[in-house]
């Protein structure tokens, strides 16, 4: 039988004001805790005093590291490698002072910079590393050639790492086979967080998407398919939220292939379900994913979903043909006819909206976080 215990839980990771999906979760998970019993500290090692971009439980204390690796970037090469050594040096320094501060029972690294030295740091607590993204996710980034090599090489350091933390938890099962054979690795997908009242109707001429304006989440093959399809549909538009550091060139590429006004970027939302529930259809043109929050919020409203089959997270959350649609990765022409189709008829999408209703039964907050409670109570 399992007791629950009150347990102290450090999380380190490095900001919390962006409104990213690790931010949002990470931040879902934390007030959890806290609301069943639980303390909770952070450590932060750039958020530079900034407020948080979701709500945070105001018992949960912040360490602010002021280390701030992200000051570097842009720099030279040579001048980026030196700074980065003294920057880590300085983090590992601040967060064992955390730690023996604090004394917690957990620590938990969400795979940032501290991942590679938490393990490394004297103290008896519980040190778990978890994986917001799949394992070849820096291979699939796109970069070419030495620094393709380096990825890869990176990809290959990871397996080792994790075997030295006491738990690691990745986000899938299909994720988890991609890994070396560990006695240590977990599958905890995320939960839907703040669970909305009511359903999308439907019906409305809209189509929704959100995230990062960046190479990973694909937007510009969002604008290829949207191409496809917006004259055939003058009447229907996409509304995409987000911001990252393609949104000049997103926003140009968009107007130079689409004329109508269909196509609008928006800057982010605090309320997506509110957006989503005035739309009819959510898509998503990523490139690789660990677990797309997203997804599971969309499925929260039973807004049918259409998204590339890629690594990882969409299969576990999409029936295909059933509650939304699978494409095969890269295939614009594919994702443009499937649709085309949930465009043109009513009736199937009020039918995927009643099955991705049911898909979000699975990813409560409740059923996924007994599983971490029963993981750090060991």
């Amino acid at each position: 039988m399992i007791v629950n215990l009150s347990m102290k839980i450090l999380y380190c990771l490095p900001l919390l004001y962006n409104s990213g999906g690790i931010e949002r979760i990470v931040t879902a998970k934390a007030n959890w805790f806290v609301e069943h019993g639980h303390e909770v500290v952070m450590a932060l090692s750039d958020n530079k005093k900034r407020n948080p971009y979701f709500p945070l439980n105001p018992k949960i204390r912040i360490y602010e590291l002021n280390v701030n690796y992200l000051d570097d970037m842009g720099c030279h090469p040579l001048k980026w490698h030196i700074n980065q050594k003294k920057r880590k040096r300085l983090h590992k320094s601040a967060l064992n002072d955390v730690i023996q501060k604090e004394n917690p029972d957990v620590a938990i690294s969400v795979f940032a910079e501290e991942s590679k030295f938490l393990y490394d740091i004297r103290h008896s607590c519980r040190k778990i590393i978890e994986f917001h993204f799949t394992r070849y996710h820096k291979v699939y980034s796109g970069r070419q050639g030495l620094r393709k090599m380096l990825d890869r090489w990176r990809t290959f350091a990871a397996g080792r790492l994790v075997a030295k933390y006491d738990d690691f938890v990745v986000l899938t099962e299909r994720d988890k086979q991609s890994w070396p054979q560990l006695d240590n690795i977990h599958v905890i997908p995320n939960f839907i967080v703040n669970k909305p009242e009511g359903i999308a109707a439907c019906k409305q001429k809209r189509v929704v998407a959100f995230g990062r304006l960046a190479h990973q989440k694909g937007f510009d093959r969002l604008v290829d398919i949207w191409q496809k399809v917006c004259y055939d549909f003058p009447d229907w538009r996409l509304d995409v939220y987000g911001s990252g550091e393609d949104e000049v060139s997103l926003t140009e590429y968009s107007e130079s292939l689409i004329k109508n006004g269909s196509l609008v970027f928006h800057k982010p939302v605090t309320d997506v379900y509110r957006e989503m529930q005035k739309s009819s259809i959510y898509v998503m043109s990523s490139r690789y994913e660990g677990f797309p929050m997203v997804l599971l919020e969309a499925s929260s409203v039973g807004l049918p979903c259409i998204s590339f089959d890629i690594d990882c997270g969409p299969s576990d959350i999409i029936e295909d043909g059933k509650s939304g649609f699978l494409v095969p990765d890269g295939c614009v022409d594919v994702f443009a006819e499937r649709l085309r189709k949930l465009m043109t008829d009513e009736n199937l999408r009020i039918g995927m909206s009643r099955e991705m209703k049911k898909v979000s039964e699975k990813f409560s907050s409740t059923a996924v976080m007994k599983k971490w409670e029963r993981l750090i109570e060991g």
